[in-house]
Order: structure tokens, then sequence, then C-alpha cells
């Protein structure tokens, strides 16, 4: 199975869960005397096995995302982890090119209009900022790729 496969079972396996939950809470209580839709027993069973299935499914994403390698060398936990810090870090040079002081009149007490000016010109900051961008961009496409070429050891729950 390939990781991506993987990952969209998990997702599939996911909503099946949120639905088998849905339907114990609106079956879990039957008027009496009448016999209820569904069995609350047979829906905890399905949740079990569904649970125990997932289980597997992340295990084995997560061992494979751990232990394979992407054509540049990282680790596809490392790439997920080095995309979600440059995520990160790009928000705050965004915030951080923000001048709070822009379009304010700030005086002095001897009636001098203060001037702010950026420690980094902005077009650098911009530049830098293309760069993270560019550098999320070619990682997640690696990413991505690697989620349809590497294979993932996962055995089937019994």
């Amino acid at each position: 199975m390939k990781l991506g496969e993987a990952l969209s079972l998990i997702k599939a396996k996911k909503g099946y869960m949120a639905s088998q939950y849905e339907l114990m809470k609106e079956h879990m209580f039957y008027e009496t005397g009448k016999k209820p839709e569904f069995a609350v027993a047979d829906i905890f069973d399905n949740l079990e096995k569904a649970e125990k299935e997932l289980r597997n499914l992340k295990i084995s994403v997560m061992e494979a995302n751990l232990s394979k390698k992407l054509e540049n060398g990282m680790s596809p936990a490392e790439a997920i982890i080095s995309i979600g810090d440059i995520r990160s870090r790009i928000a705050q040079m965004e915030r951080a090119k923000k001048d709070p002081y822009k379009d304010r009149l700030l005086f002095r007490s001897d009636d001098k209009r203060i001037e702010y000016v950026s420690q980094v010109p902005l077009k650098e900051l911009e530049d830098k900022i293309k760069a993270l961008e560019a550098r999320k961009i070619k990682l997640d496409a690696e990413l991505q790729t690697a989620n349809w070429n590497i294979d993932i050891n996962h055995q089937e729950s019994s």
C-alpha cells in the first residue's frame, strides 16, 4: 500500500467512525415496547474494529514517515515538521513587516514629529518571505510525490 493511499484510508475511516458515533447517538434510546432500528452493541463492535484498523494505519504511516527518505534526503516526518516551521516563520515575518506607526502622527513633548523606519528594508523582508514560500512549495511537492511512491508496511487487522 502506498503512503498516500493509507492517508486517504485514514480520512475515510475517521469519517466512518464519525457516522457510527452519530448513529449511536440517534439510536441510543428507543420507544418502550418497540424494537430499536439499530443495535448499539453492533455499533460498539463496529467502532472497536474501526479504531483498531485506524490505529494500525496510523502506526504504519508514522513508521514510514520516520524511516523512508525523500529525494532531498529528509524523512517525510522531517519535511512535514519543516513545512509547519516555514509556515510559522512566514506568518511571523508577514506580521513584522506591517508598520504599526503607518498613518499615525506621533509627536514628542517638544512638538517634533516622531518618524519610524524599518531596521530591515521591506524589500529584503519580502524577498526572504518569497524564498521561504518557494522552499515550502518545493518541500510540499516532494512530500506529495513521496506519498504516492513510498510503500508502507501495513498488515490488515484481524
